[in-house]
């Protein structure tokens, strides 16, 4: 996400969400809202933000279209993948706070609105696979899966450093945790021993975005 101060990110959201059409083909701009305003602490703002783009999912199937349906508009294009990308990005990035740094990934969650839990299974980082499951109070991070040759490492302002085991979870009190991936022959940063050139970092969300809750009205 672009560094800038609170107040600068504040005045682009309001500016834009005022002359953004609430019936045009925006998905897109719904949920860089929900992140933005979920970055400045906003969840109200963040969630009027998030709530917009459900209106663009159809039934039966749950089929996403270009605009919303409505007396007056059929939809635009319909099994729209960019509206559900959009969809998805605002869970991710926004309530599942996920940051990709240069040498580490950043993970900061907020509870998802109308649901009690929530997970993100199946997050791929650097050769490794995290799960990832939040509640109102604490966040449960596992790896199911860890690069050869190496261990990860995660770390908080609370809790300091701790090595992460395979398929064993870390509970930790919701907030900034960070996840780095160090060689195990001498314990150096990945990233350090990495040539940039051929520095890449691959952040692959297998969709398992879910909630607990029986009943979730969004």
């Amino acid at each position: 996400m672009m560094q800038m101060g609170r107040q600068v990110r504040r005045n682009d959201l309001e500016i834009y969400e005022k002359i953004t059409d609430a019936y045009g083909p925006d998905t897109g701009t719904w949920s860089m809202h929900t992140v933005g305003w979920l970055e400045l602490g906003n969840e109200e703002r963040a969630y009027k933000n998030f709530r917009m783009m459900f209106r663009n999912i159809n039934e039966p199937f749950k089929v996403f279209s270009e605009k919303p349906v409505t007396n007056k508009s059929y939809g635009g294009c319909v099994n729209f993948i960019t509206g559900a990308g959009g969809l998805l990005q605002s869970i991710v990035f926004g309530y599942g706070g996920v940051r990709l740094h240069p040498d580490k990934l950043e993970i900061n969650p907020t509870p998802l609105p109308k649901t009690t839990s929530w997970g993100m299974h199946g997050i791929k980082y650097r050769g490794s696979i995290l799960n990832i499951d939040v509640n109102e109070t604490f966040i449960a991070i596992s790896a199911v899966k860890v690069s050869n040759h190496s261990k990860l490492v995660i770390s908080g302002a609370e809790f300091g450093h701790m090595n992460m085991r395979l398929n064993t979870p870390i509970v930790i009190n919701r907030g900034a945790a960070f996840i780095e991936l160090e060689a195990e022959s001498d314990k150096t940063n990945v990233s350090e021993a990495m040539k940039p050139e051929i520095f890449v970092f691959i952040l692959v969300l297998f969709s398992t975005v879910y909630c607990f809750s029986h009943s979730v009205r969004i």
